[in-house]
């Protein structure tokens, strides 16, 4: 039986949410996969075509050796997965991808922000950084940034929250607002060396060396000797053609 919560596509046919029945036609160089809608008989005895609510042909692989049939889901990403059977020397592979999964993503913490999750500061701020980091919901995602900086009795201002509320105010357009944010994000007691570290170091990498040095050379003044500062000094230098 193979079951989605939600519309998917399957080598990219639609199938909507439901409980199918799996079923196999197999051949020498092509599969053909069914999903029937009769999801309760046992075996394929009492199947009835009429009942296909899919079928999709795909290409056996040569595999490693599986001495009993196994269903795996493997190539797995956010969005999409490839479901294989398995069984001796031979793979069937069946790409599954869901169109829409930042949407139901975003719609999924809404619903979990209103329980456990948004009790806490790690919440809001990881449900922010998740829509800010797929440019998607902004306005939410602002919300949720401020609610893990300033929520009453669950927000917490330190360096990773005002850090991810400049992040989205960056991504909304505000772009003054977004460098008073990291400013003070970077001001905060709470942020270290490494903060700074894994803040600027991309700079580097954007054509922005003189500005990741300054940040580095500001970290040094708060602390002295540690090894991220240095290190990052010693890159925005080499950057910038000053390697002596």
């Amino acid at each position: 039986v193979f079951t989605t919560s939600h519309d998917i596509q399957v080598e990219g046919q639609p199938l909507a949410a439901g409980r199918y029945g799996l079923h196999f036609v197999p051949g020498e160089k092509e599969w053909i996969v069914i999903f029937s809608k009769n999801s309760t008989s046992w075996g394929h005895y009492t199947y009835n075509e009429a009942e296909d609510a899919l079928r999709v042909t795909v290409k056996p692989e040569k595999a490693p050796y599986r001495e009993w049939l196994t269903y795996d889901f493997t190539d797995r990403q956010g969005d999409k997965a490839t479901l294989a059977l398995a069984w001796e020397e031979l793979a069937v592979p069946i790409r599954i991808a869901v169109p829409n999964a930042v949407e139901l993503y975003a719609e999924n913490l809404r619903r979990e922000l209103r329980s456990a999750p948004g009790f806490t500061a790690e919440g809001w701020q990881q449900a922010a950084q998740y829509l800010v980091d797929q440019k998607a919901h902004l306005d939410w995602a602002e919300a949720w940034a401020q609610n893990a900086v300033s929520l009453p009795f669950i927000g917490k201002e330190r360096f990773d929250t005002l850090k991810t509320l400049a992040a989205v105010q960056e991504a909304s357009g505000k772009a003054a607002e977004a460098k008073a944010t990291m400013a003070k994000a970077l001001a905060h007691p709470t942020a270290s060396p490494t903060d700074y570290y894994q803040y600027a170091r991309p700079m580097i990498r954007e054509g922005k060396a003189a500005e990741a040095l300054a940040l580095f050379q500001q970290a040094a003044k708060r602390f002295p000797g540690a090894w991220p500062t240095d290190v990052g000094i010693a890159r925005s230098y080499s950057a910038l053609g000053k390697y002596k």
